[in-house]
């Protein structure tokens, strides 16, 4: 049975195993997801072999490569929307027919927690980097359901505690989303720390949680330092 056989092929569940403790359920997840990955390549390359062969864009070329152009498209497409890149996608264009929430939030846990399985090319359709990037400004724009707030929360603490990591500065951008009591009295406890980038990192989220709605750029920190943060 190939994975497009698969009665369970819309179901995402599955890749709340990437984060599983257990490395044998982690492996399967892995498995599954570098499966739809190749998969979605190969139908790629064959769309793009296609147009290649016509000579002008798809739509243009001569009825019976149109077909198979649309035929590789659809094969991509369906490969796509079944790993991980599919609620991810449905994230970013703000789809309702999936909690998608739930799996933006679940790619940066991963990041946060296999951090090397993550950033494995053959697990990812897309730059993992950018990827990154993307579902971190949406979340600043949109926010969080109040049910993933502590999911949130949990992932700007472990963004500062940990040594810097590509687009980890629009973890501050999550702050004014998820601050509470809570959440300041477990930042203000890392001011405290001996590391002083964590110190640091700690004080500049407590500064961004007492200005709300302030607008934060790629100069923020740096602009906060200079000031004597």
């Amino acid at each position: 049975m190939s994975i497009g056989d698969r009665p369970d092929a819309l179901d995402h569940t599955w890749l709340h195993d990437l984060v599983d403790p257990d490395e044998r359920v982690r492996a399967r997840a892995l498995d599954r997801q570098r499966a739809y990955v190749a998969a979605a390549v190969q139908a790629r390359q064959w769309s793009n072999r296609v147009w290649r062969r016509a000579g002008r864009p798809a739509p243009a070329a001569p009825p019976h490569l149109h077909a198979e152009w649309d035929q590789a498209e659809t094969d991509y497409h369906w490969h796509e929307r079944r790993g991980f890149t599919g609620p991810i996608v449905a994230f970013l264009r703000s789809e309702p027919e999936l909690d998608s929430t739930t799996y933006a939030l679940l790619f940066l846990r991963w990041e946060a927690e296999f951090p090397q399985e993550w950033r494995t090319p053959e697990v990812n359709l897309w730059s993992p980097w950018t990827t990154k990037e993307l579902v971190l400004a949406r979340l600043g724009k949109v926010g969080v359901p109040d049910s993933l707030r502590p999911t949130a929360a949990g992932l700007v603490l472990a963004a500062i505690r940990r040594p810097y990591r590509c687009k980890d500065w629009l973890y501050a951008r999550l702050v004014d989303h998820v601050v509470d009591a809570t959440f300041r009295a477990r930042v203000g406890r890392l001011v405290h720390e001996t590391d002083p980038p964590v110190a640091a990192r700690a004080r500049f989220v407590l500064y961004v949680a007492a200005h709300p709605g302030r607008p934060l750029t790629r100069k923020s920190w740096r602009n906060w330092l200079l000031s004597g943060g």
